[in-house]
């Protein structure tokens, strides 16, 4: 059973903590340690970056995927 992700950023815009958040692997990229907590939620990338402080339509997430 996954974690429920915590509600979004608080009101001075900080995002919460994960309950839960799994150590990358070594050589393990962040596009992939994303995707890896993703699946611990059971979550798509969008909702998990969401949930991180991350905007998956700006440019820096956009490098993640590089």
């Amino acid at each position: 059973m996954p974690v429920p992700l915590p509600p979004p950023a608080s009101s001075a815009g900080i995002p919460r903590r994960l309950p839960a958040v799994p150590l990358p692997q070594p050589g393990e990229s962040l596009f992939s340690w994303v995707d890896h907590v993703a699946a611990g939620y059971e979550v798509d990338r969008t909702q998990i970056m969401h949930a991180l402080g991350l905007e998956p339509k700006k440019k820096h997430a956009a490098n993640l995927a590089q």
